[in-house]
């Protein structure tokens, strides 16, 4: 139970501590993804363990579908605007989502040829095919 607290307050500490971040900088980015930023280069410089937030991570991750309802209801409630720009905004989504699968799949293939040079040739070759 405690380590899923932990895991809980560390993982509001950086939301919170990314929203005070944006907004004493003025920054135009959200805060809560300055706080997951900085989170993820605590975890890659080894700062802050995976196992720190890892319950608490799976747990969240296990009612993610919990937490769409409220924007879920507040879509529903809003037809007639659905209506008038619907294809508005299902262009944006689909253009926001083909320029968000380009950046991962980059980022993905970036990672494995990092990945790869750190490795031995016969660890690499599980990688690149």
């Amino acid at each position: 139970m405690w380590k899923g607290l932990r895991g809980l307050l560390i993982l509001v500490l950086f939301f919170e501590g990314g929203k005070w971040f944006a907004h004493a900088l003025q920054l135009p980015v959200p805060g809560s993804i300055i706080g997951m930023m900085l989170f993820f280069l605590l975890m890659e410089s080894g700062i802050i363990s995976v196992h720190w937030v890892e319950e608490m991570a799976q747990y969240l991750l296990k009612h993610l579908s919990f937490f769409f309802l409220p924007i879920t209801i507040g879509i529903m409630s809003m037809g007639d605007l659905l209506v008038s720009k619907g294809w508005k905004l299902l262009l944006i989504l689909m253009i926001s989502t083909f320029f968000g699968f380009i950046a991962c799949g980059w980022t993905v293939q970036w990672f494995v040829r990092k990945k790869g040079r750190s490795m031995d040739g016969q660890s690499a070759q599980r990688y690149h095919s």
